[in-house]
């Protein structure tokens, strides 16, 4: 009997850790399919929205419920002038590129601007209803009064695009900060919405007919840890990592060497883990660069808030109340991986 009841929880045990790891692989699949489709950019970035909001912005932000309020308060007031609520989706993936004109990066006078796009799928909405919902949302009221909002629909390669004007503290989701208070929308395909300023959404639709699209390498880059809740990878253009600047030139320099990064914020047990490599152009840059950043851990907080978006805000609390941070370099990359316990 105890042999029998052995072998049936050998049976359930295998049958359990197989349906994950599919799980796990159907999910990455999906990620890097979405990431695919964005147009091509500097950088980009998926997040898996369901275990965002469900289970990761709740942990990282358990110190901080002021936080996790003003997040939750920036859906509802995106939802409110839009239509369009962050929790029906199941996917985001946002693709970014620098400013050209930006005159520094990072602490004291860091104005790192980008202008996203974001591409938004949920297997359960139609994208056109969500539009529907959308223009219905810019002609409500409130109290008997007109929403302050302005919308105006245009065409572009047969495809209707909905552009609502919406306050200027209100964020794309509550999550993604954009220059521009127009916010256009537009309907790829059955399941898919593309969101950002309308020339950022015009990209997406070429991207979408077969224009150029984000390089296959950042794709597989940012799906590279399949437990991760949002994944990320870039290029560093010379216009911005010659802007980097540390108040003296040997810290700024091998800041200087940078070419690219990737990374994950993942979650294992009763943890998280944000891992991030920056690519270096080799020739011992890599050593350099690990070594200043281990001289500079305390500007690392106040580094991270600047990553794009919610990527920010989430990386910034986990390092924040990071337990264990390493910092070496792995051939011509420096490896910077920082463990979030959430209990």
């Amino acid at each position: 009997m105890i042999k029998n009841l052995t072998i049936l929880f050998s049976m359930f045990f295998t049958l359990a850790i197989f349906a994950k790891a599919q799980t796990t692989a159907a999910r990455t699949g999906a990620a890097g399919e979405i990431l695919a489709q964005l147009p091509d950019s500097e950088a980009l970035m998926f997040v898996d929205a369901k275990r965002l909001f469900s289970d990761a912005l709740p942990l990282l932000t358990a110190n901080n419920p002021a936080q996790l309020a003003d997040i939750n308060r920036q859906i509802e007031r995106f939802k409110q002038q839009t239509g369009i609520d962050a929790r029906d989706f199941d996917l985001m993936a946002v693709s970014f590129d620098f400013s050209p004109k930006l005159k520094s990066l990072f602490p004291p006078l860091g104005t790192l601007t980008l202008d996203p796009v974001i591409l938004a799928r949920s297997s359960n909405a139609n994208a056109a209803q969500i539009l529907i919902a959308a223009r219905r949302s810019s002609q409500a009221t409130v109290g008997g009064k007109p929403l302050p909002v302005q919308s105006r629909d245009k065409k572009y390669k047969g495809k209707e695009i909905f552009t609502v004007r919406v306050d200027e503290s209100v964020r794309v989701f509550g999550l993604f900060d954009l220059k521009n208070r127009e916010v256009s929308i537009v309907a790829l395909d059955d399941k898919t919405v593309a969101i950002g300023n309308l020339d950022a959404v015009r990209g997406a639709i070429d991207a979408a007919m077969g224009g150029k699209r984000v390089d296959q390498k950042l794709t597989r880059l940012a799906v590279e840890n399949p437990n991760a809740v949002m994944g990320f990878a870039g290029i560093v253009p010379g216009y911005v990592s010659s802007r980097i600047k540390f108040g003296t030139p040997e810290l700024s320099r091998p800041f200087r060497e940078m070419r690219g990064f990737y990374g994950s914020l993942a979650a294992a047990q009763n943890k998280f883990v944000l891992l991030t490599n920056l690519q270096t152009t080799g020739g011992g840059a890599a050593t350099d660069l690990s070594r200043t950043i281990n001289l500079i851990k305390d500007f690392i907080p106040g580094l991270i808030e600047q990553l794009p978006a919610i990527l920010g805000k989430a990386a910034g609390v986990a390092v924040t109340r990071a337990e264990n941070a390493t910092i070496n370099p792995r051939g011509d990359e420096v490896e910077i991986r920082i463990e979030l316990k959430t209990n």
